[in-house]
């Protein structure tokens, strides 16, 4: 975990000030969306949970939304990313908050009480989600880091928006940067999130659903055990995959080209809870 220094008594009064202006702004938010979004890299499994999620009748999938990226370039462009973050005023993190809400209001359907932001770029600007959006429900989707790797290096990616995808050297390295910042920064931050492993949720998809919907707010409802009648259009590498019932077809993939793989993506094994 991440160390903390102990806050000065100026900063401790100016984070209760903080704190009150961000109760008063919720206070005049009233009905606003609740908010969740996707920690996790592509070809996880990012376009089945949100696929699931937007089949609730109270839950709208709003795509890579790029809320998350325009929250990181005002905070660019105001000199505070990533060092000077503490000096964010209230009102000016209120004013971001109502903007990523406004934006991701627009995909909601009618009814819909909650969005769900499939976005890739959240693990590398969660101290900006915990200052901006405090409230956020995050779901941490991991997968197989070989599967993950071969699919992501089998894709076509922008090789501007992502292109460590062309290499699997890369793309290891990537992928360990992700394991050792995103959990430190969950429990450090404070935020609220949740991980799902991709192979126990194909596994035990209700057991797995039900406490994502729980974690968002929202209870069960089995219409989100059939994504693939989910009639929304899919503008995403994932587009004919998700036309199919939810399989393992894609599970241990990686083994076709186990000749890429060396030792050195040992580090990134990880024990998977199928049970």
């Amino acid at each position: 975990m991440l160390g903390r220094t102990k806050p000065t008594h100026r900063e401790a009064e100016r984070k209760r000030h903080s704190e009150r202006e961000r109760e008063r702004g919720r206070d005049i938010a009233g009905d606003c969306p609740a908010t969740s979004l996707v920690v996790g890299l592509p070809r996880s499994g990012t376009t089945l949970v949100e696929q699931m999620l937007d089949r609730h009748p109270l839950v709208a999938g709003i795509g890579e939304f790029e809320g998350i990226s325009d929250i990181g370039d005002a905070l660019v462009s105001r000199g505070l990313w990533p060092t000077k973050l503490h000096e964010l005023t209230a009102r000016d993190a209120m004013l971001l908050e109502c903007e990523y809400i406004a934006g991701a209001s627009t995909g909601m359907r009618e009814g819909t009480t909650t969005t769900f932001d499939k976005t890739l770029r959240a693990w590398r600007l969660l101290p900006a989600v915990a200052v901006v959006l405090p409230d956020a429900s995050l779901v941490h989707i991991e997968r197989d880091a070989k599967d993950g790797a071969i699919s992501m290096y089998l894709s076509n990616f922008h090789p501007h928006s992502f292109g460590f995808t062309a290499s699997l050297e890369m793309i290891r390295r990537v992928m360990l940067a992700e394991r050792k910042l995103v959990q430190p920064s969950f429990e450090t931050l404070g935020l609220r999130a949740i991980r799902v492993q991709y192979e126990t949720l194909v596994a035990h998809p209700e057991r797995e659903i039900t406490r994502v919907l729980e974690h968002i707010g929202v209870a069960f409802d089995a219409r989100v055990l059939n994504p693939e009648e989910n009639t929304r259009t899919v503008l995403r590498l994932s587009h004919e995959q998700v036309r199919r019932k939810i399989n393992s077809s894609s599970i241990g993939r990686w083994k076709n080209y186990e000749f890429a793989f060396d030792a050195s993506w040992d580090a990134l094994a990880r024990p998977i809870d199928d049970r």
